[in-house]
Formats: structure tokens, sequence, C-alpha cells
């Protein structure tokens, strides 16, 4: 008995009549992609929506995404503030940070510690006047988050711009600005305002920070938990755009060479 014959007569005697259906292609699925470890400790300070300064302390990984955002400006670097030059480790969300833009009220502050347990991650210690009088002054200590303004002369010609951000690491010749791996735990800070800005320590112009061309889409999950990190923000459009392009491959390659 063929199966449509089998389904009329079971539907004869009450039951449930069935039909055969086409086999469904394969598709195999995705295997989903491993989770990364929280095994760094970030601490977070924000101003509230009513002025008040917050804080907290939460586990992250310590992944690239966290890492630009945290790791910039290493414990007594010098911010200029309206007021003077204070240490990064002593300034509060409310304070007025001097930037290139007047002067800016310091919305949030992240930091973490970076050590020789944390392979790959070092901190870079720019000489006094290793980038022209002044800058730094005294030595600046950077964490490898850090992106210096860069006034190259090729840069009209390669990106239409008189100036961008380039990385620390870029930067370093062996001499003047040197990669240091620390002995001993380092803390290592980052600063947040109502737009991406730049902003002087030790003498030395670097920006604030922000995500880049992250994409939410492709970690959902990482990125929500990112985002935790910036309570003050509602989503990730509150950091807002570049306000200075940060270079980056070849063009990178061709500003970092000396000369």
């Amino acid at each position: 008995m063929s199966a449509n014959e089998l389904a009329t007569a079971r539907s004869g005697t009450g039951q449930r009549p069935w039909t055969v259906r086409g086999a469904r292609a394969y598709q195999p699925t995705r295997p989903a992609r491993p989770a990364l470890p929280n095994d760094t400790r970030y601490h977070v300070w924000w101003r509230g929506r009513d002025g008040s300064i917050e804080d907290a302390a939460r586990p992250g990984p310590s992944d690239t995404l966290f890492t630009d955002s945290f790791a910039a400006l290493a414990r007594g670097c010098l911010v200029q503030t309206a007021t003077g030059p204070v240490a990064v480790e002593d300034l509060l969300p409310g304070d007025v940070i001097a930037t290139e833009e007047g002067p800016e009220p310091l919305l949030w502050k992240g930091s973490r510690v970076i050590s020789s347990q944390h392979q790959g991650l070092s901190l870079f210690r720019v000489a006094a006047d290793a980038l022209g009088p002044g800058r730094p002054m005294p030595d600046l200590l950077l964490g490898p988050a850090a992106r210096l303004v860069s006034r190259r002369t090729a840069l009209p010609a390669l990106i239409g711009a008189d100036r961008a951000l380039v990385p620390v690491d870029a930067l370093v010749d062996g001499d003047s600005i040197v990669q240091v791996r620390p002995v001993s735990g380092v803390q290592v800070f980052h600063l947040g305002f109502a737009r991406h800005s730049i902003f002087t320590a030790n003498g030395v112009e670097l920006d604030s920070a922000h995500p880049g061309p992250a994409d939410p889409a492709a970690r959902p999950e990482v990125f929500a938990q990112y985002m935790s990190m910036f309570p003050h923000l509602h989503d990730s459009s509150g950091f807002g755009p570049l306000a200075v392009a940060r270079l980056s491959g070849e063009i990178l390659e061709r500003v970092a060479q000396p000369g």
C-alpha cells in the first residue's frame, strides 16, 4: 500500500490522516563562539544624572575592546585641568578638563591594572622633550591604548587632514620612546567626556575613550558587557563620532616612519 493510500485508510477509521513530507536539506549549525573569560577587574567612576559621583568594580575580559577604553594613562600622568595639572588617579567625574574645544567636565573614568602576567600588554615611556620642547615634561608613562595627535606634513596628502591619532606603540624608537614591561602591577586609566575629545597629559595631546569602529552586532554579548562599563550612556551612540581620525594599516606605517 502506498503512503497516500495508507493515509486515506487511516482517515476512514477516524484516525488523523498524515502525509509524507519531503526531507529537509541538511543545515549544519554554526558552533557557538566561546565566551571570553572575565579575568580582569575594571573600576569605573561616572557622573550620575543628579550630578553625584558613582563608582563600581566589575569583571570583564582583557580583550582589545575593553583594554582600548581603560589603558591609556599610567598612574602619575598629569592631566591639564581648568585649574592646572592634576594626577590622573586624583581626577573625579565633574572635574573640568582642558580640551582643544575648551573646558569640558569629565563624565567617566575607567581603570584596570597591567602586570607581567598580562601577555601582550606593555607600557610605553616617552622621554621628556621626545616630541618637542615640553612634550612631554616630565617623562610620560602611557598604556597600550594611548593614541597621540600627529601633525606630520604628509597627512594632508594621505588622508586630507592635517592631523590624526597614532597609537603609541607605532612610535617606539628604542631611544626616546621605549616599550616597558612592568615588573609589578601598574594602574592605568582612561577618560570619557560628552564627546570624543583631545586633552593633554604632561604636555602631550591624547584622545579620550571611544570604541571606534567596533560593530555591536559582531559580538552582541561582549558589546553589551562593554557598554555596562559606561552606565552614564544609554547606548553606543552616546560616544558620538570620532573628532580626529585614528590611523591604522599602511597609512599608519608611512606616518610613523621617522623623518
